[in-house]
């Protein structure tokens, strides 16, 4: 296939953000893939993890079936799941590569990444709602809560 007559495909946008939940269904994210240049073939693509702080089939899950695109169509939405958790991680990362399966080349927006915000919160909490102490300014030794 001639460079002048390709079709390209890329990712829409380098960054992506997704908030998970720490209970209940999966949140979904979609990663927006397009395609320029000649419309009028069908072209097949994948996604692949390459790295990151988040683990498949742990923190995500994403079919690793090729995306194809039939003659006409510009775009498509890639729908993956963010699986919730208990942990506390902090926001892990997961980077994405395009690969070409037929026809179309790769863009030049050919990874992206997503940053999967922790809902996980910690905290500290105290045994009292409040505390009292007394100063005193005859003691050498600091005033310990009790």
């Amino acid at each position: 296939m001639s460079q002048f007559n390709s079709s390209y495909v890329e990712f829409a946008q380098s960054f992506y953000t997704a908030n998970e939940i720490t209970t209940g269904q999966p949140t979904q994210i979609a990663l927006i893939l397009k395609r320029t240049g000649n419309l009028d073939g069908i072209d097949e693509v994948q996604i692949v993890p390459t790295d990151g702080e988040a683990v498949p089939w742990t923190d995500f899950l994403l079919d690793s079936t090729p995306i194809r695109f039939n003659p006409g169509e510009a775009s498509k939405a890639i729908i993956f799941e963010i699986l919730p958790d208990a942990e506390l991680e902090g926001t892990e990362s997961i980077n994405f590569e395009l690969i070409s399966s037929s026809g179309s080349l790769i863009g030049n927006q050919n990874t992206a990444t997503v940053d999967i915000i922790d809902a996980d919160t910690p905290y500290v909490e105290f045994s009292e709602a409040v505390y009292r102490i007394a100063e005193s300014n005859d003691s050498p030794e600091p005033t310990k809560l009790v």
